[in-house]
């Protein structure tokens, strides 16, 4: 899958330019590639972390995913960008303003990098009091960690240029070159003897080569990018801010327990709610494919003046039929998985997993109706979605709670966010009906 050409639509009806049931086949098409490229990065990625928990051990496994898990939750505004990203170019794709996507690639890169500079600085200067917080013995990990953020920052705009772009068989390949950079970085890394903060340097290598690969493969918009082109920013702030409210409340949602149980169990108790929320977390990869492919379709139409309601309708029943799938079997099997997987060592609360999964798919459902309400440019939704984050770390801190208990209370926090989405589409008028 490779640097497939894009088709410049001019605005109006009838601009596709292609039947109902050609554009239903390309949905199709798409929307499997996408769910495959999902499949086998999300297979390397988990036999990264599978070797990872191997190798390292309970104790550096939990320091390991504790540290990946804050850094998911600090590092909101990569999935702030790549969102921004695919939404204006798919904007810009429904205009055929081809030398305006090719300029905000650049416009975006540029403002971010000095971001990502500051933020690797803040995060190493608090390397300290976050492995004090976190009980981790050296502050090494954490300084390490600081290193991903600036290549954390900046892949997000490549990510989010070929989805808008539509482009979702070289963004596929993207995501699945990138994984495969980070298990041969991570195996090398570990054999070398650098440990935990070995397994945390493989996101970088997998960031950067993932970089390097998209950025070649949006090197047609670059080569039409006309340096004096402006840049339409009218409304980014204002739709980026919302993004971050979003974005982040859902990462705290579904990276938070990790954290909390870190701090309030024992290292080994911590690493081994780690092994359960590492594999359980596949009811929540898994039907990601389905909001990349949302948002830029979502926002196409929106721009176009259509409704994408039946969009989001076909969007929510894939993501419950793939996750309901795992759900069954992690409640049916769950000792052999994590036995497999994990070892003998991980299977203690291996009857968790089938809990664990359940959480995620509702949280895989949030998901979509996240990715519509921000396709639509729908506020509400996220603010709603920050009131459940606020909700839930709240929760954590302050109950006596066991780890059967905290996987239950996100499986409550879950579900009335899913059924939240559910009530903004009925009660929230003319919802994606507007340009």
């Amino acid at each position: 899958m490779g640097n497939e050409p894009v088709t410049w639509h001019k605005t109006g009806k009838g601009a596709f330019g292609l039947g109902r049931s050609r554009l239903q086949l390309e949905t199709l098409w798409q929307g499997g590639w996408l769910l495959v490229a999902t499949v086998v990065t999300g297979i390397f990625n988990y036999l990264s972390n599978v070797l990872v928990g191997r190798m390292l051990g309970p104790a550096d496994y939990g320091i390991f995913t504790s540290l990946v898990s804050l850094f998911l939750i600090l590092g909101v505004v990569t999935g702030v960008v790549q969102t921004v990203t695919s939404n204006y170019t798919a904007r810009l794709r429904a205009r055929g303003a081809k030398a305006e996507a090719g300029a905000l690639f650049v416009y975006l890169v540029a403002r971010l990098l000095p971001w990502g500079i500051g933020g690797t600085l803040l995060l190493a200067l608090l390397s300290g009091p976050l492995s004090t917080f976190l009980r981790i013995p050296s502050v090494v990990p954490a300084i390490v960690l600081s290193l991903t953020v600036i290549p954390a920052v900046v892949l997000p705009v490549a990510y989010g240029a070929l989805g808008g772009l539509q482009r979702f068989g070289a963004l596929g390949t993207t995501q699945i070159a990138g994984s495969v950079f980070r298990l041969v970085a991570v195996v090398a890394l570990i054999a070398l003897g650098l440990g935990v903060a070995g397994a945390i340097a493989s996101l970088s290598v997998s960031y950067l080569g993932a970089l390097a690969l998209g950025t070649f493969l949006l090197r047609d918009i670059l080569r039409h990018r006309d340096k004096e082109t402006a840049v339409q920013t009218s409304g980014l702030f204002g739709y980026s801010l919302n993004t971050v409210l979003a974005v982040l409340a859902f990462a705290v949602l579904t990276n938070s327990d990790l954290i909390f149980v870190k701090n309030r169990f024992s290292p080994g108790e911590a690493g081994l709610y780690a092994a359960i929320a590492t594999l359980g977390k596949v009811t929540l990869w898994l039907p990601a494919a389905v909001g990349v492919l949302l948002l830029p379709k979502a926002t196409e139409q929106h721009t176009r003046g259509q409704s994408a309601v039946a969009l989001v309708w076909k969007s929510l029943l894939v993501t419950a039929l793939l996750c309901g799938g795992f759900v069954i079997v992690f409640f049916l099997f769950p000792t052999p998985l994590v036995r497999v997987l994990f070892g003998e060592l991980y299977v203690v609360h291996a009857s968790l997993l089938g809990l664990y999964g359940l959480a995620m798919m509702f949280f895989s459902l949030v998901n979509v109706w996240l990715f519509y309400y921000l396709a639509v440019q729908e506020k509400r939704y996220g603010y709603v979605l920050l009131a459940g984050a606020v909700l839930q770390v709240i929760l954590l801190m302050t109950l006596p709670l066991t780890m059967t208990a905290v996987i239950e209370l996100m499986v409550a926090v879950g579900l009335g966010l899913s059924l939240a989405g559910l009530w903004g589409i009925v009660h929230w008028n003319s919802i994606g009906s507007k340009p």
